[in-house]
C-alpha cells in the first residue's frame, strides 16, 4: 500500500473470545414460552428477550446484539408481528463472551477479495450499482 492508512481496531467482540452456543432454537424445550420485554424494545438498549421455561414463574433472558437489536426495532416499526419476529429469532445463533450470552444474526467476516481478481472484473457504471 502506498499511503499511510490507520490500521482496523474492532470496536466489538473479539471473535476468538466468544463460545458457540448453537442455535436459540436448540436451547429451548417444548412448552417454553417467549415474549420481548417491552421496556428494552422502548430504550436504545438491547432488545432483550425473555424465555419462561415451562412450570416457572420467573423468565430467564437473553440480549440480541446490537445490531440485531436495530433490525428488531425496525421490523416492530414496519409493522411485523412481534410473533413472527421471535420465530425469525429462534434460528439465529446464541453466542457466550465475558459479558454473557447473546443472540446474534448468521454471518462471517466480510468477504475478501484480492486485488488481482478484482482487476479482472469489468466494472460497472454507478447507475447501475444503484438501479
Amino acid at each position: 500500500m502506498k499511503i499511510k492508512l490507520a490500521v482496523v481496531s474492532s470496536s466489538g467482540s473479539n471473535w476468538t473470545e466468544v463460545e458457540e452456543e448453537g442455535t436459540l432454537i436448540d436451547s429451548l424445550e417444548v412448552g417454553d414460552e417467549l415474549s420481548f420485554s417491552n421496556k428494552n424494545l422502548e430504550s436504545d438498549k438491547r432488545v432483550t428477550l425473555f424465555i419462561y421455561e415451562k412450570g416457572e414463574e420467573a423468565p430467564k433472558m437473553i440480549a440480541c446484539s446490537t445490531h440485531l437489536s436495530t433490525t428488531v426495532r425496525s421490523a416492530i416499526a414496519q409493522g411485523v408481528k412481534k410473533s413472527q419476529i421471535i420465530r425469525n429469532l429462534l434460528d439465529l445463533r446464541v453466542v457466550k463472551n465475558d459479558k454473557g450470552y447473546f443472540i446474534v444474526p448468521t454471518g462471517n467476516q466480510a468477504e475478501r477479495f484480492t486485488l488481482s481478481v478484482l482487476k479482472k472484473q469489468q466494472p460497472v457504471s454507478w447507475e447501475e450499482l444503484v438501479a
